[in-house]
């Protein structure tokens, strides 16, 4: 009954149904299964109303989208030529509903969903509901939903990704539909295969993580090598494509010859954001150090977020800010980190204070250096007007007018 009943509002109004889950996560945070589709569902409407305010990927997508218009599957997926088979389905679904915001609304949902979920398992399998309510609020706040909008296929693919693997170490659900959430980020992002392929990595970091900090030093050199030799790879078909179109991109990304590059590189904000962001990395990836340091048996899933840490922080060769893909991801993974600090469960525990107020006032940071990039990312008068107007069922006719 709340579930239908919160779920009705929301349809009605995205405002309210925003309202209504969280304080249903305050106020009765052990029934979170009742109000996480509420909550999933606004973060869904919030992403479908926000258009671009300039030219990003968002903008690229939406002309793909309409060039879809009337093929069938099988040409849109020809047409693509990427073996991206799942952004292709998704991509034609959007162009014959007529409804390409359906591709912003999705990664808003299936990240801040994905981060939610992991967050309301772990406050049940620790008993620590009385920080669910305040750990997703300042997740919302930190997160920036217009980047999440904007950038589409990468963060759905690394977000589904990261729940694989919690699904497979930490739940124990290796079943056919953990599966799936292996093979769906292959197809929708050639990165995605990067997560995927550093859940092999667990039991060698489990034991040696010493040596993944390798990684901050080798990469420039791993992709020059992989670049060297891109032709004579192994892999044929759609996942050999996949491989190659990886491998190309982190070269350019390495040599850092594009315009966006070199605008990044010769920008005081963006060096800003890097120093800031590569400091709360570093202090997150020795947090994660020391927790498996001092236990006997270090978690599998704690081992993965120690991998994302190192990726994020390898990117830092990068003149573009990469690094902030596998920061979103290590954000989803290592939501544990929080409800720990908040309840002094650390391993750190003679600096539980100072702990407190670095994230609180790192949360602060990131929400201020946030503002520009949401004025930068979105269209704030659509975004209001149609946040305020637009609801389920408005979406839906319009959606049935598209397909009939």
């Amino acid at each position: 009954m709340v579930l239908t009943i919160g779920m009705g509002i929301a349809l009605l109004s995205s405002a309210l149904g925003l309202v209504i889950s969280y304080i249903g996560f305050f106020k009765a945070p052990d029934r979170w299964r009742k109000f996480l589709p509420v909550y999933v569902y606004v973060l869904f409407m919030i992403g479908f109303c926000i258009e671009s305010g300039r030219v990003t990927d968002m903008t690229r997508y939406f002309a793909q989208i309409e060039g879809l218009k009337g093929l069938s599957l099988s040409d849109a997926v020809a047409s693509q030529r990427d073996s991206l088979y799942v952004k292709d389905f998704f991509f034609w679904l959007s162009a014959q509903l007529d409804m390409p915001h359906l591709m912003t609304g999705a990664p808003v949902a299936l990240v801040m969903g994905i981060t939610a979920y992991i967050a309301c398992d772990y406050a049940r399998d620790e008993g620590m509901y009385k920080y669910l309510g305040l750990v997703l609020l300042m997740l919302l706040a930190r997160n920036s939903l217009s980047t999440l909008a904007n950038n589409i296929r990468n963060v759905s693919a690394f977000a589904i990704a990261v729940l694989a693997v919690y699904r497979d170490v930490k739940q124990k659900k290796r079943n056919f539909l953990t599966l799936v959430l292996y093979v769906l980020p292959i197809f929708i992002h050639a990165n995605g295969i990067i997560l995927v392929v550093a859940r092999l990595l667990i039991p060698l970091v489990r034991r040696h993580r010493i040596l993944v900090l390798a990684l901050v030093f080798a990469l420039p050199a791993i992709i020059e090598v992989a670049y060297s030799n891109v032709g004579a790879l192994p892999f044929s078909g759609a996942f050999g494509a996949i491989i190659r179109r990886l491998v190309y991109s982190a070269h350019n990304y390495l040599a850092g010859d594009s315009v966006y590059s070199q605008a990044q590189a010769a920008s005081v904000n963006a060096l800003i954001k890097r120093l800031i962001s590569m400091t709360r990395l570093t202090v997150v990836t020795i947090l994660i150090y020391m927790e498996m340091k001092n236990e006997e048996k270090p978690s599998g899933f704690k081992a993965y977020a120690y991998i994302l840490a190192i990726l994020a922080i390898s990117c830092n060769a990068f003149h573009a800010p990469a690094y902030w893909r596998f920061s979103s991801a290590l954000g989803i993974a290592n939501v544990s980190l929080y409800f720990n600090i908040f309840s002094g469960k650390t391993k750190l525990r003679r600096f539980p204070r100072v702990l407190k107020l670095a994230v609180l006032g790192y949360s602060i940071v990131a929400i201020v250096l946030k503002i520009d990039t949401v004025l930068d990312d979105m269209d704030i008068l659509y975004f209001v007007r149609e946040f305020l107007l637009q609801n389920g069922f408005t979406v839906i006719f319009r959606s049935l007018s598209a397909a009939l």
